[in-house]
Parts: C-alpha cells; sequence; structure tokens
C-alpha cells in the first residue's frame, strides 16, 4: 500500500460536443453455480428437478466443475424451468449502461429452444429472449439479445431450459455460467456528460502509519440514533479507532456508555476534504453477525438545496449482517420521498471474510458503483432538477461502523458476536484533470459562429448545409439548453438562467466547436 501522495489544483473544461461517445463493456454474473445454490426454485411445483452437480463433461466451452442439472418431467408445459428471484436489479436493453446480451451455457439431449426470461414483480411486464440450441449433447454458449426490453428493470431471472412441445419422456438439461454484458459498441446519449481528462489522486490515506491522517479526517463524537434508531455511542476513543497491520479498524463493542448500549467509531472528512465529481475507492473486510451496519458514503458539504434528503446522499457501500450475501450501493434524494433510494446490490456469497473494493465513479452524468470491478449500479442525471439530481455539489466522505437500526438491526441484534471490526486497507479521492486527448474545437473555417447580445441572446450563425445540435452548459456540467436538429441562424434568449460562465458547443456530423460565454 505504498502510494504517492499529492495535493493537485485541478481545473475542469466541460467535454461537450460529442453527441455519442464510446464505453466500455459491464459484465454481472447472475451464478456461476460454485458456490452452491442461491436460491433457485421450479416455477410450477413438479414440473422440474434441479440440483447443483459436477460437469459431466469437460470442453473448451465450458471447463467449469459445478453446474445446474435441470430435469424437466414429461407432460409439463414448455415453460418448466427454474427462477431466480428478488435478485440484482438490472435495466435491459441497448443503450451503454443497460445489460444487451445474457450468456448462458446450455447442454442437453436434444436440439430446440431455450428461453431466458425476465420478471419484476411477477409476469407483468416481463420480458424474454428465445434462441435455438443447434447440437445435442454438447456444451453451447447461448447469447441472448436483451435490446428488446428498451430500459426495464428486472430482478427476477427465469430459465426455461427445453421447450419442447408435447414432451413424453424426462429431458435432462444442464446449464453454467448465466451472465449479463453491456454492448461495447453502444453509445452515449447527451445526458451521459463526462468530465474531460484521466483521474488523478487528489488524496489518499493508506492507513500505513501509526494514526489516521488527521488532515483528511476528523472522529464524530456523538449518538442519538442518527435518526435511524441506531445504537452505538460513536466515541473517538483509540480502541474504537486505531490502525492495524496498516488497516483502519472501527471497532464495536457492547458496553454501557452516555446511555447507550454499545461503542463504536466513525471518521469523516466534513471541511477538510470535500470535492465535487470525481472517484473514491476504498478497500474494506466486513464485520459480521446481526445488528452490524458498515457503511462508506459521502454528505453534502453544504446543504444548499435543503435537509435530508433534498441535498442529496451517496451510499457508496452499506453491509447489513442479518443479510451477509449482499453488498449495496444508493443515491438518497429528494425524488420519490419518502421512498427516496435509488440503488442496488450485488452478491458476495461465500466471500464474507475476503477483503473487497468498491468504488463510484461520479460525473455530470451519472454515477457508477464497482464493487471487485463488476458493475453494481448506475445511476443518471435526468437533467431535470435538484430533486433528481442534487449531486452537482462538494460532498465529503464517511466511514462508520452503526450498530443496530432500522436497518441494520431489522431482524435485531445478536449480542454474542461483540466485540466486531470493521477494516478499512485505503481511501482514495481522486478528479480529472485536462489531457490532450480532450476535444478541443476546429480551427480554420467550420461554419459556426457564436455571439451574446446585450440583451441576452445567443445568437448562432451557421453556413453549413446539415443539421446541427446545441448545447448550453455551465462549467459544473449543468445543462441548461439542449435542442437538436437546427438548421441555419438561431437565436436563443438565456434571460431566464443565472450570472456566469457557460460553455456554448455546436456539433453537426463533421464538425465540434464549443465556446465559452459570460453572462
Amino acid at each position: 500500500m505504498i502510494l504517492l501522495k499529492r495535493r493537485l489544483l485541478i481545473i475542469f473544461v466541460i467535454l461537450i460536443g460529442f453527441t455519442t461517445l464510446t464505453v466500455g463493456q459491464d459484465t454481472v454474473i447472475i451464478d456461476d453455480f460454485e458456490s452452491g445454490d442461491k436460491g433457485w426454485v421450479q416455477v410450477n411445483q413438479g414440473w422440474v428437478d434441479f440440483e447443483i452437480v459436477s460437469n459431466p463433461k469437460i470442453s473448451q466451452v465450458n471447463s467449469s466443475s459445478k453446474v445446474m442439472k435441470i430435469t424437466r418431467k414429461s407432460g409439463t408445459q414448455d415453460w418448466a424451468g427454474i427462477i431466480l428471484r428478488n435478485q440484482v436489479n438490472l435495466t435491459l436493453g441497448a443503450l451503454p449502461n443497460q445489460y444487451r446480451y445474457a450468456h448462458v451455457k446450455f447442454m442437453k439431449q436434444s436440439t430446440g429452444k431455450v428461453t431466458f426470461k425476465f420478471e419484476k414483480n411477477g409476469d407483468s411486464g416481463s420480458f424474454s429472449s428465445t434462441k435455438d440450441y443447434p447440437n445435442s449433447n454438447d456444451w453451447q454458449e447461448i447469447i441472448f439479445d436483451l435490446a428488446g426490453a428498451t430500459g426495464n428493470t428486472y430482478d427476477d431471472y427465469f430459465i426455461m431450459p427445453d421447450q419442447t412441445p408435447n414432451l413424453t419422456q424426462d429431458i435432462t438439461i444442464y446449464i453454467d455460467d448465466i451472465i449479463l454484458k453491456t454492448d461495447p459498441n453502444a453509445t452515449v446519449g447527451e445526458n451521459e456528460i463526462e468530465l474531460p481528462g484521466q483521474y488523478q489522486l487528489i488524496w489518499a490515506d493508506e492507513f500505513n502509519g501509526s494514526s489516521y491522517d488527521k488532515s483528511i479526517w476528523k472522529p464524530q463524537i456523538s449518538g442519538g440514533g442518527f435518526g435511524n434508531n441506531e445504537k452505538q455511542y460513536y466515541t473517538g476513543a483509540e480502541k474504537n479507532i486505531f490502525i492495524r497491520d496498516g488497516n483502519l479498524v472501527l471497532k464495536a463493542y457492547k458496553e454501557s456508555y452516555q446511555n447507550h448500549a454499545y461503542t463504536s467509531g466513525k471518521l469523516w472528512t466534513q471541511s477538510l476534504k470535500y470535492f465535487k465529481y470525481g472517484r473514491v475507492e476504498a478497500r474494506f473486510k466486513l464485520p459480521q453477525g446481526r445488528g452490524t451496519w458498515p457503511a462508506i458514503w459521502m454528505m453534502p458539504q453544504s446543504s444548499v438545496y435543503g435537509g435530508w434528503p433534498k441535498s442529496g446522499e451517496i451510499d457508496i457501500m452499506e453491509f447489513v449482517g442479518y443479510d451477509p450475501s449482499k453488498i449495496h450501493g444508493t443515491v438518497h434524494r429528494q425524488a420519490g420521498y419518502a421512498g427516496n433510494g435509488n440503488g442496488n446490490n450485488i452478491s458476495i456469497q461465500g466471500k464474507i471474510n475476503d477483503f473487497h473494493t468498491i468504488r463510484i465513479d461520479w460525473e455530470p452524468g451519472y454515477i457508477k458503483w464497482y464493487l471487485n470491478d463488476v458493475l453494481l449500479h448506475t445511476y443518471n442525471n435526468a437533467f431535470s432538477g435538484y430533486e433528481q439530481w442534487p449531486f452537482d455539489q462538494n460532498f465529503y466522505v464517511i466511514l462508520n461502523f452503526a450498530v443496530g437500526g432500522d436497518w441494520g438491526g431489522a431482524q435485531g441484534i445478536d449480542d454474542t458476536i461483540w466485540p466486531q471490526e470493521f477494516l478499512i486497507d485505503y481511501v482514495r479521492a481522486y478528479q480529472k484533470v485536462e489531457d490532450n486527448t480532450a476535444v478541443q474545437p476546429l480551427k480554420g473555417d467550420i461554419g459556426f459562429k457564436i455571439n451574446l447580445s446585450s440583451n441576452d441572446e445567443i445568437r448562432v450563425s451557421s453556413s453549413n448545409i446539415s443539421p446541427y445540435n446545441m448545447y448550453l452548459y455551465s462549467l459544473s456540467g449543468q445543462a441548461y439548453l439542449v435542442k437538436h436538429n437546427l438548421q441555419g441562424d438561431s437565436i436563443f434568449n438565456i434571460s431566464s438562467i443565472p450570472k456566469g460562465m457557460y460553455m456554448v458547443t455546436l456539433t453537426d456530423n463533421k464538425h465540434n466547436y464549443s465556446q465559452k460565454i459570460i453572462k
């Protein structure tokens, strides 16, 4: 954990002008059957038998040791199969943050059709994709195209492994490696705004010394439930917050203190380190047992939009001990209040004793969560106002280990497990600095001219024949005006927007031109 610490003066220039950007591919493993049964059930009682078994035919297509064996019974309907309910909420479709392809490996006794169906709260509004299984008795990876789901979200995964009509005898099918992937060639719409440049470290604590870095962190010393009926008092004492073997340890005890039944530790960077847009990454090891509720999260330095949840909350990582198979990432905002959370979870089944790495990438157009480099969740800026996106302000980082509470204690507290420890190996914060890969305005005659008149009108002159798009953004990335398919000269009145510096960007199929204006 040796890392050079640097303080950087960051100057941001917003990258506008591409109406589309290409992105990489994100992958979610629904099940590889190597860690036991995740909770699959048959859709109709008695229609199938299923169990996890050793791979009966190791091959280049599938060298896994464990697979799922499914036996469809004779006389059953072709929708016989198994379903995994109430799992990760995933959005399917053809856009960059949507899962476009489902990969499933099949081996069965005969050719025919196989179906992958996605549901949310039952069959209503479900989506399914059916493909051919062309060769019998060999492992084959079938790829289902999910573009037709058009942005709908699902959390139930239903495999129909054999759709032979009028089945007259039992048939055995093996399945493995159920994986969803985004389309690496998908394009990003204008709402997926990203800052230019590359991430560079702005601060970090590797917890390699005898204490945490007091220029970054300070302890919170208080109790009272924190609005969640939590049971701990944060003491700031060394027995609750200390360094051991290169890790920060937040340790919770069952003990009476300040009219609380437990003590624990909490650090935050409030007023010391705060920033807007960037990346936060942390490596951690979880406590265990009912009543544990560790978290890595962010709150606004100034609540400019009002009290919680109006000014937002970014929960980078949360874990509740009574549900040890999942790690959660969530945002809270005014939209949808009181159900103000928008989040997701990812399975760590069988890996609670491991260290895990969590990160968020926070851009003007989205926040993405990754656990161990696998996408956990995406929350997009709809550019509809602070109620949906209060995340255009400075936020600070919090590390804490709560005990009990409305969520952490929803199934009670096991009083036999204490003390428990929440270990953090490091916390690193990054922001982007512009580099030479950022798109620059083209020189020469590009056919566009931009002028701001004294009566707050942006006047655009275009000598190009092609239609063009116009974008007006603040330098922090907030969209104030977006117009598509314009032709010729145009006038836009901006008297209603606040005074300040803005970026006007014009794009057509050949050109990309940006110019700053000051109102």
